[in-house]
């Protein structure tokens, strides 16, 4: 599967339990992952706990490669029926 992403859209609903595992696995607290990937880490732990409800596509971005999450692992972040396009 190949993932295309476009910043034409208003945002990305993410799924914040799964994005706190894949953290977790990568071996990152929230500071260090909100500084590799350019954000605060209030924004972070916002998108992690549900209270941020979309994130743009680049900051989307940013997070995942920060993670260097592979596109499936990308697209397993994103809620039902969103597909980077």
């Amino acid at each position: 599967m190949v993932l295309i992403m476009s910043y034409a859209t208003s945002g990305f609903r993410i799924k914040g339990d799964k994005l706190r595992y894949e953290r977790k696995i990568a071996g990152y607290s929230i500071v260090e992952l909100a500084r590799l990937a350019g954000i605060s880490n209030g924004y972070l732990s916002q998108i992690e706990r549900g209270t941020r409800e979309t994130c743009a596509p680049r900051t989307f971005k940013r997070i995942c490669d920060s993670l260097s999450l592979p596109p499936e692992k990308r697209q397993e972040l994103l809620t039902e029926g969103q597909v980077p396009a």
